[in-house]
């Protein structure tokens, strides 16, 4: 049966570089989701897709990557021997921009830890970043890689992600999709990564 594009309901309202975003965004995530119907004829539902692409990630390593922050390049040689919570998203995604306020909360809680890093990763250029930095009260730091480098660092899986590495570099903890609701949004920061990074910097450093 052929599939139709879903498009959201304020695409009008949106220029034309955001428009093309969300029309190649809709497509590819349903294009996901046909790639993977035999597996679900099979009796293996979506969520166990994904949950199965997250556990898969947990264990390797998190990829090199190179950004310029604040006139300064920021790389993953500045995450040694720190316990790092890096999200990942993109404006015109809903439950990316959804969540910011529980990503806030969860920084504000862990932002004095020491060897603790918080981070956040998008494929926007600095305009758009500087925009919904303020739309949000975003003080964390927000890098800007290539929509390639997010996949490439997200073990290629959607949007929004959010990941814990070790200090070891190596991933503990990956988490793809969020929620409308923002409580929703905050339950899976504190009930599940927020429990998971206080062990790990009480740990001291190898988790």
């Amino acid at each position: 049966m052929e599939r139709k594009l879903i498009i959201p309901y304020n695409f009008i309202h949106l220029n034309a570089v955001r428009r093309c975003a969300v029309i190649i965004f809709t497509f590819l995530l349903q294009h996901s989701y046909a790639q993977h119907s035999s597996a679900v004829k099979q009796g293996m539902d979506y969520d166990s897709l994904i949950k199965a692409r997250e556990e898969k990630a947990v264990g390797k390593k998190f990829s090199a990557f190179s950004a310029l922050y604040k006139n300064n390049i920021f790389s993953n040689k500045d995450l040694n021997g720190k316990i790092v919570f890096a999200n990942f998203w993109f404006a015109a995604c809903p439950p990316c921009m959804e969540e910011m306020a529980a990503l806030n909360e969860l920084y504000d809680s862990l932002k004095s830890k020491p060897n603790f890093e918080f981070i956040s990763f998008t494929y926007e250029k600095q305009g758009i970043i500087d925009s919904v930095a303020k739309a949000y009260n975003i003080k964390y730091k927000i890098l800007s890689v290539t929509q390639q480098d997010c996949y490439r660092l997200n073990q290629n899986n959607g949007f929004p992600t959010s990941i814990i590495i070790n200090a070891r570099g190596n991933i503990k903890l990956l988490k793809t999709a969020g929620f409308s609701e923002k409580e929703l949004n905050r339950n899976t920061m504190f009930r599940l990564f927020y429990p998971k990074l206080l062990h790990a910097l009480k740990a001291k450093l190898y988790y």
